[in-house]
Formats: C-alpha cells, structure tokens, sequence
C-alpha cells in the first residue's frame, strides 16, 4: 500500500463551507471508457477538512474514504463507503488535536487493515498519533516525541523492507543535500530504523513518489527534478 495524503491549505479550507457531495469514476464495466460509478450530491456532512484519506480501514474488500475535520481545535474523522450512499460514521472528537505536519494512511502495525498516521510539531520535535478504525476508532499509537525533528521536504509511505507491513519515510533537507528518516513498527510504537545523512543528491523535487519501480518487490522512492 503506497496511499498518498492530500492536504488542504488554510484558504481552502476557509472557502469549503457547504455541504458535501461525492463523485466516483470508473471503468466498472471494463469497456476502457471510465464513467459515472457514483455521484451523490447530499452527504450530510459539511465540505470542510484538515485532510483527505483513502484506504481499506474496515478490513474489508472495499476501499473508504476518511475525512478529517478541525472542531474547534480537536479531532474530528467522517469515515465515507461510496458504495453504500453516503456516510458511514462520524465521529466529532478524536481525543486529539486537529495540527498535523502531515497525514498518511497505511497498514502501520500490522493488523490488515489501513491506519491514519498523524504526524506532528511538537515544538520542533516530531510527534506521532496513529489511530485505527473499528466500532469507534482507537489511537493505537501516540508519541509526543519520536526522537527526530519534524521538519521535511517529503512525508512517504510504504512497505520498503521484509516486514511486509507499511513504513514512514521522512525525506528532509540536510544543509542542502537530501537525508532521510525511516521508521517502522516495532514492540508497540513507531521507532526510527535507519538514517541516512546524505544520499548524494539536493532536496528539490516537482514530485515525490512511491512504487516498485525497480523490481525488487518492495517500495522504492522516485524524485522527480528539472535538469
């Protein structure tokens, strides 16, 4: 699983403020022509987010779609099955701030299904919330420190080692040239596995991506620059 997070800036989310509707597209009938699968105008639920996710969070055959939402500065999360019309549940209070440097989705601590990652400034250290869905979502993993500072060009997931479980990959500016941090799950929390002070290349990029690109069957890292 290699999900990509999407993240609303400030005025974006000012300017969201009506209600919320849902369009899927796809080539459900595989005529090569993608279509209308799914359009429903009236979710119940206000247009406005912090973060928008995509994954398996119910450990099922379809894929859902996670809204999270500031509440006056707590968490809140509408979980959305588009192929059940609607809203699946809504839950207004996390038990955790809304702040994130960045969100990510992925099977983190190996339970089969996908977990929203949190990850947050904690006056210049990086902290982790990660929270798994279930009847009521649970915060399976909070840290207010992780040993590492939260600064980064790139915030990536993916299973890029044998323990066929999804990792974080923090890709950070090092004076210049590009480091990187990479932390995986081990005895109940996110730890840092390795670090690399410099990988021989600057830190600017038009993308960042994940895939395995190299055959390898496991999740490799493509930077895209201008020459």
């Amino acid at each position: 699983m290699t999900d990509q997070e999407i993240v609303a800036g400030g005025g974006e989310i000012a300017q969201a403020s009506g209600t919320l509707g849902l369009n899927v597209y796809s080539d459900w009938e595989f005529i090569s022509v993608l279509q209308t699968f799914y359009s429903f105008s009236g979710t119940g639920q206000g247009s406005g987010a912090v973060a928008w996710l995509s994954g398996n969070f119910l450990g099922g055959t379809l894929d859902q779609i996670a809204q999270l939402w500031d509440n006056n500065g707590t968490l809140g999360l509408n979980l959305y099955a588009p192929f059940e019309n609607g809203t699946l549940a809504s839950f207004p209070d996390l038990g955790q701030g809304s702040g994130a440097v960045a969100w990510l989705s992925g099977d983190f601590t190996g339970s089969g299904s996908a977990e929203i990652a949190q990850l947050w400034d904690n006056h210049g250290h990086l902290g982790l919330n990660v929270y798994r869905m279930g009847e009521t979502p649970q915060t399976v993993i909070s840290s207010s420190d992780l040993g590492q500072g939260s600064g980064a060009v790139a915030w990536l997931t993916g299973t890029f080692t044998s323990s066929g479980i999804d990792e974080i990959v923090q890709l950070w500016d090092n004076n210049g040239t590009l480091s990187y941090l990479h932390y995986g799950y081990s005895n109940g929390s996110l730890t840092t596995l390795w670090f690399g002070g410099d990988l021989g290349q600057g830190p600017g990029a038009l993308a960042w991506l994940t895939g395995n690109f190299t055959g390898s069957g496991y999740a490799a890292i493509a930077q895209l620059w201008a020459s």
